[in-house]
């Protein structure tokens, strides 16, 4: 059995160059490509070769079982169906969409090849999968002109078997034990082909109407498995059976079957579900899609606190308790809980360790009442005075003198508000701001409570409060309208950081306490975020937001950082000597600080002893027969047996260290084998590991 190996070993704490840049990077969690697209964009498939499921958008992912690890960003790789080539140990896709329509490209675990066959299907794909029996991927295509047709793939080309009928839909999935493919088609109908006809199969007792993103062969019982709208159907090659398990899945999506792990795997509202043949787990935890939603960091617990929030899409307000640990959300499930809300504010009182909550708006009327989380539940705070019912308004944390401030626009004029966890206090400074649609924030470093605005078509102005009065700062630099902006203070950099606008800019502004600097962004326009401090990594998180999209605002789940951030890294370098199989090779994903981490060891001898060898420092000592050994001492050993398909895995748990950040360890693998040019032995080339974010 292979072991667990942690990088965090003696021989490998060394220092780490910093490399940190102040730049955008999104969270390694996999999202759909553009919001509001159906899940039939990102399809899924199961790496027979390599034990795991491999999704694609315009991105690569793999699920291990536990984790999603991102191993390409490919903008320019639209979507397509894909299925995996047992034989070639190749995922193949067909692309329907796009500059690349029509074309075929193969993943080898690495890289996406285009491969370019005489011939070939054209326009858009029904539906794809692999014919263990034949060694071929099957393919039904839909064009304008030439309708619909079946072709085969033999890793070369492309043929055509003649088929007079054919399915008017997908999806595909391959049953093993009767050798046919399998097609669901939207009006329920049931197809299967043996490699020479496609045959309509007319089930006992009826079955299932309706679209669905996937179906998947239940290999251990035998079963081929559909969800249509939240409903579970599993067919037996004869009837439908209707299951009814505790728990149903949010929606139809792309689905696998994970032969290691024997469940089948769906993708299901930006979520992952698994079914085990009697009930649907959920095994990942993503916020759902949302705006006007609030979060705040804690510097103690070192976790951000989110809640609420509103799907312009769904037309749904949420009242839902997240946290970021600096890895993932996850989800809270207090005792008690604010009602539903948007448009709310929300900050951390690091004396009283409490994260305030005020105001908002439940989609019918805008609400005045107080919260606090306490790190464990909601608690309803009864003060004797409030700034009133307000949605929209500028809140933050004065840490220097203990208090929360808000602008308040409940009346006429303006108001300033206290709270210091007993009540709210109307504070009458000489001069406030006219408006109290902006944005606020704390600098902690001044001691000053910093406001910024310039909505409803009002000069820009930025107000700092010192505790007793508002001062009006005049800058050379004058960020744009920040009407639907989200701000933070990096305590680390001693800036405050804001991001987003309701014109849709995707501008970052900085603000040093004399003038604001204009940066230039790098991710998609969005507005109405959330934003806070991740006091562990000391770095900006946001999350979610509107985009602009046909036919409307859409919001999304995605999380980004802005802060200390290294891309990780993993190249090859040097080269491998061959053994029975050709070059044995090593792959991976980049390795992600606080993540699960694997190299895998491909075409190798089967069946064979092999060993993963890991150092902080690279060699280059020939040993003979064209092989080389690119590793110093000290080496970190583990050893495993290859699989029959040649394949072996080493898993690693990076641990969530920040002076890991930029450190580079160096990876090799050798395995035995006759055919080896040294002393029996083939190896692979050099793989070089940068750890980031």
């Amino acid at each position: 059995m292979q072991r667990r190996t942690v990088l965090l070993a003696a021989g490998m704490a060394l220092a780490a160059s910093s490399a940190h840049g102040q730049s955008w990077t999104r969270a390694h969690v996999p999202m759909l490509p553009i919001p509001g697209v159906p899940a039939t964009t990102l399809a899924m498939a199961y790496d027979t070769a390599r034990n795991r499921i491999v999704a694609t958008n315009a991105e690569t992912w793999e699920w291990d079982g536990g984790h999603w690890i991102e191993r390409t960003q490919n903008a320019q790789l639209t979507p397509g169906l894909i299925a995996h080539d047992d034989a070639r140990r190749r995922i193949v896709m067909y692309r329907s969409g796009g500059l690349a329509a029509g074309t075929t490209w193969e993943w080898d675990g690495e890289q996406w090849t285009q491969r370019t066959p005489p011939s070939g299907p054209a326009g858009d794909a029904l539906g794809i999968a692999y014919d263990q029996a034949r060694q071929r991927v099957v393919l039904v295509s839909n064009h304008q002109f030439q309708g619909r047709k079946t072709w085969e793939w033999d890793g070369v080309a492309w043929t055509q078997p003649p088929s007079p009928q054919v399915p008017s839909s997908g999806p595909f999935a391959y049953d093993t034990a009767r050798q046919v493919v399998m097609a669901y088609t939207t009006i329920g109908e049931m197809w299967e082909w043996n490699g020479i006809a496609w045959l309509l199969r007319v089930p006992t007792g009826g079955g299932p109407i309706g679209t669905a993103s996937g179906l998947a062969y239940d290999a251990m019982r035998a079963m081929t498995v559909l969800v249509v709208g939240t409903q579970t159907w599993e067919w037996n090659g004869v009837v439908w059976t209707r299951r009814l398990p505790a728990h149903d899945p949010p929606a139809s999506g792309p689905m696998a079957f994970d032969l290691d792990r024997q469940r089948t795997v769906l993708w299901s509202n930006a979520d992952i579900f698994e079914w085990d043949g009697v009930d649907w787990a959920r095994r990942t935890a993503l916020p759902p899609a949302r705006a006007h939603h609030a979060a705040a960091g804690d510097g103690i617990s070192r976790r951000i606190t989110m809640f609420g929030g509103f799907d312009s899409q769904q037309l749904r307000v949420f009242g839902d308790t997240w946290e970021w640990d600096g890895l993932q959300w996850l989800e809270r499930l207090p005792a008690s809980s604010p009602p539903p809300r948007s448009r709310h504010r929300m900050v951390h009182d690091l004396a009283r360790a409490r994260v305030v909550l005020f105001g908002g708006h439940d989609g019918q009327t805008p609400l005045g009442d107080t919260w606090e989380w306490d790190g464990t539940t909601w608690l309803q705070r009864l003060p004797a005075a409030s700034p009133g019912p307000i949605s929209d308004f500028p809140m933050a944390h004065d840490a220097a003198r203990q208090l929360t401030v808000l602008l308040s626009r409940s009346a006429a004029p303006i108001g300033t508000w206290t709270w210091d966890g007993t009540n709210w206090t109307q504070q009458f400074p000489a001069q406030q701001p006219a408006t109290a649609d902006g944005a606020m924030a704390d600098d902690a470093a001044r001691q000053l409570v910093v406001y910024h605005d310039g909505f409803h078509g009002l000069p820009a102005q930025t107000w700092e409060w010192n505790g007793t009065a508002w001062t009006q700062r005049v800058t050379a630099t004058v960020p744009p309208d920040n009407g639907s902006t989200a701000i933070a203070y990096d305590a680390g950099r001693q800036r405050i950081v804001r991001y987003g606008d309701s014109a849709y800019s995707n501008q970052v502004s900085e603000y040093d306490g004399v003038d604001w600097t204009l940066l230039p962004g790098t991710q998609p326009p969005r507005r109405h975020p959330a934003m806070a401090y991740d006091a562990r990594d000391q770095r900006i998180v946001v999350f979610g937001g509107e985009v602009p999209f046909p036919g409307g605002d859409w919001p999304v789940a995605e999380t980004l950082f802005h802060g200390s951030v290294v891309t990780p890294q993993a190249a090859v370098f040097g080269s491998g000597c061959a053994g029975s199989q050709g070059v044995p090779r090593l792959l991976s994903g980049p390795p992600f600080l606080g993540a699960s981490f694997r190299i895998d060891l491909v075409d190798a001898a089967t069946a064979a002893p092999c060993v993963f060898g890991l150092s902080v420092a690279s060699a280059a000592l020939q040993l003979g027969g064209g092989c080389s050994l690119y590793l110093a001492n000290p080496v970190v050993l583990t050893f495993a047996v290859t699989s029959a398909q040649g394949f072996a895995t080493l898993p690693i748990a990076i641990p969530a260290v920040p002076a890991l950040r930029s450190l580079a360890v160096f990876g090799q693998s050798a395995v035995v084998d006759a055919a080896g040019p040294f002393a029996g032995l083939a190896f692979t080339a050099g793989r070089r590991f940068v750890l980031g974010d």
